[in-house]
């Protein structure tokens, strides 16, 4: 598949001023030839798509890609899609492709070796996918940074796989749909993830293998819910809103557990306001070896 291509023209300016007598060494040395075609492989393209509406269900929408930078935000109404690629044409591809209730974004990579670049010269995507588009969302990120923020879409459900990277996610304002399940798996990487109430999902999951993962209990809770983690070897950090009431079920020998503002009943801690709380977190902690802290704020000071 070839996707429309915005041509990138490369500049190479070479200015030499000669003396008599200079020295030759003097003069700085241009791009050898393998830099150049280097620099003339890497193309940028822009690709769009309007949306009709369909039959209102929601579409499943998978986005994949193999390692650069990620940026994932909510864009105009019927629009189905707009992304933004940078990408080295002599070992991958743009992808997007629509049919039978599925769309496939990204970008493909093809062949037995391919470089991310020096010098920071790696590939982006940049997405925007419409507001008024009911979606399951799954994205799938090798290694470098995203930046994904869920705030205005409209989701029936949430995947998010990570590699080896550094992944932001936000869920900036509520979820109009609301969803059963959130899940992430997260390789080795950095993880945070802020408001995940807006998601307004009943049971979110995180598979967190090694690295540091911070998980913000903020935003608006529709009903009681249930957070699973579990965990390698790293920290998890649980920044928690006060008001909102919080247990957690701790399964982890090697783990300290930073339990300040909970009471221990039983095998479980709770928060004071646990039982009158208008919306409930249940955490179900599995951590092989690392450290837990809870970080509480105000949300009105956020």
């Amino acid at each position: 598949m070839t996707a429309p291509v915005v041509a990138v023209a490369t500049a190479v300016s070479l200015t030499m001023t000669a003396f008599a007598g200079g020295d030759a060494s003097a003069i700085p040395a241009g791009p050898n030839e393998n830099e150049l075609a280097r620099q003339e492989a890497w193309r940028t393209s822009t690709i769009s798509r309007d949306y009709d509406g369909d039959d209102g269900e929601p579409l499943r929408v998978r986005v994949s890609y193999g390692g650069g930078t990620l940026t994932l935000t909510s864009g105009e109404v019927g629009v189905l899609y707009r992304m933004e690629v940078r990408y080295n044409e002599e070992h991958q591809e743009p992808v997007a492709e629509v049919g039978d209730g599925l769309v496939e974004l990204g970008i493909e990579s093809f062949g037995d070796k391919f470089n991310l670049g020096r010098s920071g010269d790696n590939g982006s995507l940049d997405l925007r996918l419409g507001s008024d588009v009911p979606m399951m969302l799954e994205v799938a990120f090798g290694a470098g940074r995203a930046a994904v923020d869920v705030g205005g879409l409209s989701l029936s459900g949430l995947s998010v796989e990570t590699g080896a990277s550094s992944i932001r996610l936000e869920a900036s304002t509520p979820n109009p749909m609301g969803m059963d399940a959130a899940e992430f798996a997260v390789g080795a990487a950095d993880f945070e993830a802020n408001d995940l109430g807006n998601l307004r999902a009943s049971r979110v999951s995180v598979d967190a293998g090694v690295g540091k993962v911070v998980l913000g209990l903020g935003g608006d809770w529709r009903e009681n819910a249930t957070l699973r983690v579990d965990m390698g070897v790293g920290s998890l950090t649980l920044r928690v809103p006060r008001g909102l009431g919080l247990r957690v079920d701790r399964d982890g020998f090697l783990t300290t557990f930073d339990s300040e503002g909970l009471t221990k009943r039983g095998d479980s801690y709770y928060s004071p306001d646990w039982e009158d709380a208008e919306r409930r977190v249940r955490v179900e902690l599995d951590a092989a070896f690392g450290r837990v802290a809870l970080e509480w704020f105000d949300p009105d000071e956020e």
